[in-house]
């Protein structure tokens, strides 16, 4: 099954018991998460970095049966460590071995699963009933500078075409101040202009307070370019080519366009990405942008992974034998 004299030894140390912990390190591992936060998906994460590390991806197996891998799974996942610590050898280490490959799948999963709802719940969602909230807000100063502006600019049609092509910009300004004071014009022309939303509207609004919740997501930052086993195709290359040049930029408080792909940012992100000026570039407003577009990449399975079951390759073949009873998918 495998070439490597010290896999055995990895694999029997997943049944050891810390002195911590009451379970073993195999019990740690088959335990997904349970909470929706930041910590909680860098914990998963790293849940797919310790399975990653016993490294079963290297062992061939194709020479057996799969109905017997099957087999060792099921009892693999459900066995306890002390039932599985008294199976005699090569036994113990093909069951270790069709366990921790079933737990390899679960793991990513699991980190795959917890990073959408993660987005959709704690940043998406929160972000848009937030930008509505702010428009709503502004909605009473923009109604009335509005209304004002309104009149302003029938009172300035009408003076238009009584004027002909000779205007009198005095007698203009006298009729106009009959509706407001010249400054009270300016300034609600100014505040208008203000309130008004640009071409991206409430998608753009939302986007600037996806930006502000760059806390939610710095837990995992560093893990989730690294230890997640993510391919991509051609669309989706770009988006994991600028995820994993995320980390090297927690330390910089400046960036400039050439520090970022500006191909992946849509009209939606552009005011949060790139500001008014559109040189300097928001940092936290440039990571929420590729979260976003990674996790739009992984629904559409632009980027997916392997190996996975909910998020993996959709021209791949799938695994379809489940486990009765088990949340573990079994086989290949």
């Amino acid at each position: 099954m495998t070439a490597d004299p010290q896999l055995p030894g990895r694999l029997l140390g997943l049944l050891a018991v810390d002195e911590g912990p009451r379970g073993s390190r195999l019990e740690a591992l088959r335990a997904g998460p349970v909470r929706l936060s930041g910590p909680a998906l860098n914990e998963a994460l790293a849940r797919v970095e310790q399975v990653s590390a016993l490294g079963i991806g290297a062992v061939e197996t194709s020479g057996m049966p799969a109905s017997r891998l099957r087999a060792l799974a099921r009892y693999g996942v459900e066995a306890k460590a002390q039932s599985l610590r008294r199976l005699a050898e090569p036994r113990r280490t093909a069951t270790l071995v069709a366990t921790v490959e079933v737990l390899s799948v679960a793991a990513v999963d699991d980190a795959l699963d917890l990073f959408d709802a993660l987005m959709a719940s704690k940043v998406l969602g929160p972000s848009k009933r937030a930008a509505v909230a702010a428009r709503l807000e502004t909605l009473p100063e923009l109604e009335k500078a509005s209304a004002v502006l309104a009149r302003v600019g029938r009172e300035l049609v009408c003076l238009l075409e009584e004027a002909g092509e000779q205007v009198d910009v005095a007698r203009v300004w006298a009729r106009l101040e009959k509706v407001a004071a010249r400054d009270q014009i300016t300034q609600y022309a100014d505040t208008v202009g203000a309130l008004i939303p640009d071409a991206s509207g409430l998608e753009g609004a939302m986007r600037v307070q996806v930006a502000r919740r760059y806390r939610t997501v710095t837990p995992f930052l560093g893990l989730l370019a690294t230890v997640l086993p993510l391919r991509a195709t051609v669309i989706g290359q770009p988006v994991l080519d600028a995820l994993a040049g995320l980390e090297a930029l927690r330390g910089r408080r400046q960036l400039h366009k050439d520090d970022v792909t500006e191909a992946l940012v849509p009209a939606a992100w552009r005011a949060a990405v790139f500001g008014r000026d559109g040189v300097e570039v928001d940092r936290e407003a440039w990571v929420l942008c590729v979260l976003e577009q990674l996790r739009v990449c992984l629904r559409r399975r632009d980027v997916f992974a392997t190996p996975s079951i909910r998020w993996g390759d959709p021209r791949a073949p799938s695994c379809s034998t489940v486990n009765s009873g088990s949340r573990y998918v079994i086989g290949r």
